[in-house]
């Protein structure tokens, strides 16, 4: 028994080392191979110090945003691809594979679980334990560092603790419970200190909040960052990020989940409560208000006013298209907190319009086979900011007919001299902005581009069957969403691109989400919506459903105002990775994920036969697949299970 016990001792060090130690690699990649330091040497000077602090944002840096490294993007229902995407690795060179559409599939796996970031390697990119032992050691150790004032310190010391917080908050996003590690252990420690239980969620969540509640008080605004350090954490950040994890600890995933009524550790102590505290709705609701209060102070704003256009109508795209899309420095009014997209000419030529070879802008290299389902384009708003099945003044049962577009309102965004899909027609600015459909415009540089989908037209596929060999565009549908406009397609050099990570929109539709939980319809939720409904140029959430609505009720309760508000948030906030969560926090994933996907038939060569026989979408893909409640949360790697004796989560 001894022995076994010796034995098991020997093994967890060896993983802690291997876990833990290596990691370090990451820091010291970023010095001279000849001058590799100790850690007294990293926190003796200001130089080799910024080195490790850097290395602390690595987890941040690395995943967010990104087609390839974020499951979020491509992990739920909003974009569509074929075998040749889902299962080819893309780039050689930066390893760009599209994992996430396999989450999607249902196939996580506990031997080799998906973007694992419970451990799953030693580098701080991956593993979420490493990076929280980086901003740890920043904590206890920043105050060595001998040329450097009180005052930097301090800050340092605060986006280690809101950089912590933040990783704790995707570890549970991911995981439910986590284990707390309120400082590093050593490796000589005996292994029952080494092999700490998970903790409740909601001691969890409250040591998120104090984190960040530590923090902001010594974090700098934005604008006062240093030009190198420009995604660090800074004060607006940590607030939004807290109001954010207060959104998640109310929400049903979270909050009185009676789904886990028996997930205990194996000292038998609960890990979920089960009854629901409505006053969780409250806190997370008062930190949204602060959150926006102070952003707005310091100049972060819903990006409006463009009048270069020719039309009310394009300014308001233009605005739209603005306040999402890539940026190749850090200047928008609108991003809380932004990251570099580091394999960025991959991420465009996956989505960016495809041209056909015989066509002048065709280049090899750009697939777009990436493209926006159908249940995606249905989910846009018509003219009048409503669903589009409860809007009584749009043509929903005649949606797949065609029609024509006769308003000049629409010129340089519908071709007006042919018939169109009636799908396509007065739908709200948003959709024009984000979704590229056919004999619609899609402003590249200084031209229109009209979109020419069908077989063999300058954009569509020019195979008659589904390869599996080679990239197709399975829906004929883009995503304009983040793309610049100034990338046609075929450009031969990209500038390094930022994408945000949270941005004012969301927090506003936290806002409204959270003070229609507590209170239900009010003055507050209704003021929230409508911002994000002004920019976009539709009519005020009241006004929309008195006078359009086929159930203008709705608006009214707070059941009703629930939908409208999650409607709300998946169009605004589509294409970026939160419909992923979102659906996962509110427990309707299940509901949503387990759907075939239906689009057009692509190989179609005029309208008839693509829109097949205006008699609706066809199903092109059957194998999307979410079981509740196993897939709500990641399965922790079965090694990591046996050497660190925590309790694995439900269903695996």
């Amino acid at each position: 028994m001894k022995n076994r016990k010796s034995m098991k001792k020997i093994l967890s060090l060896a993983f802690i080392l291997y876990m833990l130690l290596p990691g370090c690699k990451d820091y010291l990649d970023l010095v001279p191979e000849k001058d590799i330091l100790t850690t007294d040497a990293i926190f003796e000077k200001r130089k080799e110090f910024l080195n490790f602090m850097n290395s602390c944002y690595q987890g941040m840096r690395s995943t967010h945003g990104s087609l390839f490294n974020s499951p979020g993007i491509c992990g739920s229902d909003e974009f569509m691809t074929g075998e040749y995407v889902r299962n080819s690795v893309y780039s050689e060179i930066n390893n760009a594979y599209i994992a996430s559409f396999k989450l999607a599939e249902g196939q996580q796996f506990v031997s080799k679980p998906l973007f694992s970031i419970w451990g799953g390697g030693s580098s701080a990119s991956v593993n979420r334990y490493v990076s929280i032992r980086y901003c740890n050691t920043v904590i206890t150790d920043v105050d060595k560092v001998y040329d450097m004032l009180q005052a930097e310190k301090d800050q340092f010391k605060a986006e280690a603790k809101a950089l912590k917080a933040f990783y704790y908050f995707e570890l549970m996003r991911a995981y439910g419970p986590i284990v707390l590690v309120p400082e590093n252990i050593g490796v000589e420690s005996d292994i029952e200190k080494m092999q700490l239980p998970r903790v409740h969620v909601d001691t969890c969540f409250k040591e998120i909040v104090k984190l960040f509640d530590e923090a902001i008080p010594n974090l700098s605004k934005s604008d006062d960052l240093e030009s190198g350090r420009l995604i660090s954490m800074s004060k607006e950040a940590a607030y939004a990020y807290k109001a954010k994890v207060l959104l998640y600890a109310a929400s049903p995933l979270f909050n009185g989940n009676q789904w886990y009524s028996g997930f205990v550790n194996r000292d038998g102590k609960a890990l979920f409560n089960t009854a629901e505290d409505n006053n969780k709705w409250k806190l997370a609701a008062e930190a949204a208000d602060e959150a926006i209060n102070y952003c707005e102070s310091v100049g972060k704003k819903l990006i409006t006013g463009t009048s270069s256009e020719n039309t009310p109508l394009l300014n308001t795209i233009t605005d739209i298209h603005e306040s999402s899309s890539m940026l190749s420095y850090f200047d928008s009014d609108e991003y809380i907190h932004e990251v570099w997209l580091e394999k960025a000419p991959d991420e465009l030529y996956m989505r960016c319009l495809r041209y056909n070879t015989d066509h002048n802008y065709h280049r090899s290299d750009v697939i777009g086979a990436l493209s926006p389902s159908m249940r995606m384009v249905e989910l846009f708003y018509t003219n009048n900011g409503l669903p589009i099945e409860m809007d009584r003044t749009w043509p929903y049962d005649n949606r797949y007919q065609m029609g024509k577009e006769n308003s000049s309102e629409y010129k340089d965004v519908i071709n007006t001299d042919k018939d169109i899909l009636n799908l396509h027609l007065r739908r709200e600015p948003r959709f024009y902005a984000n979704i590229a459909a056919d004999r619609c415009y899609w402003k590249r540089r200084s031209f229109n581009v009209e979109l020419e989908p069908y077989r063999n037209a300058t954009h569509g596929v020019e195979d008659n069957r589904v390869m599996v060999d080679k990239p197709q565009n399975l829906t004929g549908y883009w995503v304009k969403k983040g793309l610049p406009t100034h990338v046609l397609g075929f450009d031969t050099s990209l500038p390094p691109y930022t994408v945000p990570t949270i941005r004012m929109a969301d927090l506003y539709l936290m806002q409204a989400e959270a003070w229609n939980e507590f209170q239900g319809p009010s003055g507050k939720v209704y003021t929230a919506l409508n911002m994000i409904r002004s920019r976009a140029g539709i009519p005020d959430v009241q006004d929309a459903w008195s006078n359009y609505s086929n159930s203008p009720d709705l608006v009214n309760t707070k059941e009703g105002l629930r939908g409208i508000i999650r409607q709300e948030r998946m169009i605004e906030l589509s294409f970026e990775g939160h419909r992923f969560w979102d659906l996962r926090r509110w427990k309707t994933a299940h509901e949503e994920m387990n759907s075939d996907l239906k689009e057009w038939n692509v190989f179609g060569e005029d309208s008839k036969t693509f829109y097949n026989n205006y008699e609706g979408p066809v199903t092109v893909w059957e194998n999307n697949k979410f079981s509740a409640p196993r897939d709500y949360f990641w399965p922790i790697r079965d090694e990591e299970i046996l050497i660190s004796n925590v309790v694995q989560n439900p269903g695996w």
